[in-house]
């Protein structure tokens, strides 16, 4: 370990700026079926569960047909203003303000902690989930500057592995128990997942939303990640 130093906090800066979440103002304008989920939203609101509603808000086929159409959804958790996750860090930045002011960012737009998939049937995909570098990232940048030591970018690299991977674990175990009980997705797990993926990340004050969903044919999968 060794002294933090303004050149080490500039290059974390700029590696954070590598890591910019993704525009989830620019995926929902992207997308012509996406509707939020908010914390006091019942489970009745929730398309997998009352595939009506794909019919009341985006005029899909609905259920009444012989052979109703699947879809699979992509649902992004905690969704937050990616502007409050660059004021967090100015403010930590504060006693170099003078050295960082080139570095201000005014982003108008949102993001989220991670994403997951839920198919036709309304079960979470397996191996499906997505957790935010960004959340993280900044988490490790708080812990940096309130101790004033730098450790090795290779020890934080391993260390989000090994988040990734311990998540992915809980994850994994999760399912197998709701498997048992054929459980499908409700609101409550949908806080319950957020619950335990913000244990790792920075929290921002509040959350625009619980999710956002956008609707994919039933055969879409993700790409390699989102942040």
């Amino acid at each position: 370990m060794q002294k933090l130093n303004k050149a080490i906090v500039l290059q974390f800066w700029c590696v954070l700026e590598q890591l910019i979440p993704l525009d989830l103002t620019q995926t929902i304008q992207q997308s012509q079926y996406t509707d939020k989920i908010h914390f006091s939203d019942t489970d009745s609101g929730l398309p997998w569960l009352n595939p009506e509603i794909l019919h009341h808000l985006f005029n899909l086929p609905n259920s009444e047909k012989k052979k109703p159409p699947k879809y699979t959804y992509q649902v992004f958790l905690g969704i937050f203003p990616m502007q409050c996750a660059f004021d967090f860090l100015q403010s930590l930045l504060e006693p170099e303000k003078d050295y960082f002011e080139n570095l201000a960012l005014a982003i108008d737009a949102s993001s989220c902690i991670a994403s997951v998939l839920i198919d036709s049937d309304g079960f979470f995909v397996a191996d499906s989930l997505l957790f935010s570098r960004v959340p993280w990232a900044v988490k490790q940048l708080e812990a940096i500057f309130t101790s004033g030591l730098q450790p090795e970018l290779h020890a934080l690299t391993a260390q989000y592995q090994r988040t990734v991977a311990d998540l992915n674990e809980h994850f994994a175990d999760w399912l197998q128990v709701r498997a048992q009980t054929n459980r499908r997705v409700t609101v409550n797990d949908l806080k319950n997942l957020l619950k335990r993926v913000q244990r790792d990340c920075w929290q921002p004050d509040n959350f625009t939303s619980l999710a956002c969903y956008t609707v994919k044919p039933e055969d879409f999968m993700h790409g390699d990640g989102y942040a």
